[in-house]
This record gives C-alpha cells, structure tokens and sequence, in this order.
C-alpha cells in the first residue's frame, strides 16, 4: 500500500516547520507497530529481508512564498532521508519505504496547490493536511489501521476529529449550537466526537453534511470519478473574491456521486486559534467571504443544493415551498441586479443587528454582525455574476 501526504503552504514558516516535525517523529515512530500488521508479510526470496508493508510519500507544495519555505523543506527532507537511510537493515522501518516531492506552484490560490499535488502524488490514497495543524499522537497508525480496516475498493473519502486549540480561553461568548451558533469552520472546528460515522450525520441534534478540508483522505478513484478542485473558489483562488467553500463544492460532488465520505473520530488533529482568528473582524470577513462564495456555488452548481435552495440563497427550502406563486414572483424580481428578497434579508439583519447592541450580549451581537456580513457577500456575489 502506498499513500501519499500533501501539505499545502503560503507563508506559515513557523506553523510549517511544527507540523512537518510531527509528520517526521511520527514516522519514525511507525516501523515499530507495523510488527502487528499481518498482511504481505512475506520473506524476500533473495535477501530473506521481510517485504515492506508500506510506502510513503510526503509531497510539500510551496504556493509561491516569499518567506524561507523552501530552505525549510529542504532541512527537513535533509534530516528526514537521512535518518531512515542510516537505519540498520533489520530494524523495522526497514518495512516502510519513504520518499519525498517537493513542487512550486505558482499559480496563486489553494485550490490550484491542491489541484498540482493531486496531479504529482503515485500513492493509492492522497492526504491533505492544513499547514498549521497538529499531529495528536498516533495520527498516523490511527489513520492507517483505519485505512486498513476499511474493506471497500470503491471511490471513498475521509476525514478526522479537528480539535480547536484556543491561544488564549475559549471565548465564554463563543458557541457551535443554536441559538446564536457561529460555523465551526470559521475557527476551525469539525470536533464529533471519538466514534466514526457516515457523512452526513446527525451530531445532537446538529445535522453535519460534510467534512472541512483541513484533513481529508481521497482515494486516487474518487479524482477519476469527480475531477479535481475548482479554482474558482478556495482561500486566494479568485480575483472576485470567492475565496471559501472549494472543499464543500468538492465534498458535494462526491456525495452526489454516490462516494462514501467517512468521519474518522479516533484520529485526531489540533487547529490553533490565535486571537486574531476569534475577532469580530475576523468572524465578519469570513462569513463576507462564504456568503460569496455559497452564492457562486447556488449560481454554478445548483444541482448541489436541495431542490429550490440554490434559488433564494439563504432561505429554508421548506420556506420557499410554502410561498404563493406570487410572492416567489415578487421576491425574484431584481432592483440593480439584486433580488428584492435579499434586499429586505438585509435590511432585516441590519436591524437585528443594531437591536442586538440593546441586549449588552457579544454573542448575540457578533451572531447577527456575521449574518449581516454574509448577506452583503451574497448581494456582492449577485453583482458579479447576474
């Protein structure tokens, strides 16, 4: 079996550095546990050395940094084939065979690092990891006895348990369930708890479609089958701005397909949120963002959205469906290029959104400020594309 691990980065030297110094202790933590492994464990004919398990391939795309990146590759790809070079033939690593590929991609954007991994890996199975996470101890094993525990050759997606790791304490205004609950992926959060289970899925009472793109493990068949990220969207992909959601279009697709998409809880990963991350500010320019870029999915991928969703951006589907002809007629007509029922969404988020200022309460405050935020980057979005 062979797989492949990608890290994708622009200028995150410091949060670089940490996680490819996890990826390296953890691999050569690995030789020693594959003793319990029982599959192709035959004995080499010639050498009478036992057979690698397993290969591995760690791929770091470099998305046309200007800070030390890529001397920070080299350092640790220096340390990192030297070290299981010099390992002495009976020692177990020796079952595990390790490479590396470094690639600059400059065509700026997430989406277009991903999309020259996916063209430049060889493994079976390809692994995107965020560039400032952190491995959990065993990540590794955990993914991979998940991985070989999976009895399926079909096309098939993964993810992990991402656990916020705050830099200061966890904001007491700050909360993932209604009512006044922020997206988990702002922070980001994708925290389910430790039992593996099938997307989608019902986490208390909280409906969780797909996974978020800071770990995902794609199957190479899953790229034949659906295609590679859209370049459109994605964190710098776009001039107009559409900067979030590339991984939710992706996930999407797959579930469209018929691709099971797999939550692995067992196999964890920390995401550090700096105090920057949990501004206003911050919270404000992220929903702007995914308000665009969900509005340029509900005008290009419409068959991704429910029936009648992808219509009225944000309103319930059960909602439209209850509306008279009229009305719908009404709501779609356009005053500048903008339909009126996002007008009037505005003015009433504008609204809640000062009313909000009488209750004293941050959380109610910064949940409709972000509301309000998303429902500008959907009539900006609608500007663009009408």
């Amino acid at each position: 079996m062979k797989i492949s691990f990608a890290i994708c980065t622009y200028n995150r030297l410091s949060y670089l550095k940490l996680v490819t110094e996890d990826f390296f202790k953890q691999c050569n933590e690995l030789g020693s546990y594959l003793n319990s492994w029982t599959i192709n464990q035959e004995i080499d004919a010639e050498s009478g050395i036992l057979n690698k398990l397993l290969e591995i391939e760690f791929l770091l795309i470099n998305n046309n940094s200007n800070d030390a990146t890529e001397e920070c590759y080299k350092s640790f790809i220096e340390k990192f084939e030297l070290h299981f070079a010099s390992l002495p033939s009976n020692n177990l690593n020796t079952r595990v065979k390790y490479s590396a590929i470094y690639i600059f991609e400059k065509k700026q954007g997430l989406s277009h690092a991903r999309n020259a991994a996916i063209e430049k890996f060889t493994g079976e199975y390809l692994v995107f990891l965020d560039d400032d996470i952190r491995l959990a101890d065993s990540f590794l094993l955990n993914l991979l006895m998940n991985l070989r525990g999976l009895l399926v050759t079909e096309p098939f997606i993964a993810s992990v348990r991402i656990v916020p790791e705050w830099e200061s304490e966890k904001p007491k205004w700050l909360s993932f369930k209604p009512p006044f609950a922020l997206s988990p992926s702002v922070f980001p959060s994708h925290d389910y708890g430790s039992e593996s289970r099938t997307y989608p899925f019902v986490f208390e009472n909280l409906k969780v479609a797909n996974p978020i793109g800071a770990v995902m493990l794609i199957s190479r068949s899953v790229f034949e089958k659906i295609g590679i990220f859209n370049t459109e969207l994605g964190v710098g992909s776009s001039a107009l701005g559409f900067g979030l959601h590339e991984d939710t279009e992706f996930f999407r697709t797959a579930l469209k397909e018929q691709v099971s998409i797999y939550y692995w809880g067992d196999t964890q990963v920390t995401h550090p949120v700096t105090k920057q991350r949990m501004s206003g500010k911050y919270i404000c320019d992220w929903y702007f963002k995914s308000g665009k870029s969900l509005t340029w999915l509900a005008f290009n991928r419409a068959d991704l959205f429910e029936n009648g969703q992808a219509g009225m951006i944000g309103m319930p589907v059960f909602l439209i469906r209850k509306l008279p002809k009229v009305l719908k007629q009404f709501l779609s007509m356009k005053i500048m290029a903008i339909p009126v029922y996002l007008i009037l969404k505005l003015l009433s988020l504008m609204c809640l959104s000062l009313i909000s200022y009488l209750s004293f309460n941050f959380r109610i405050i910064i949940y409709f400020r972000a509301l309000m935020m998303k429902c500008l980057g959907e009539i900006s979005a609608f500007r663009v594309l009408h």
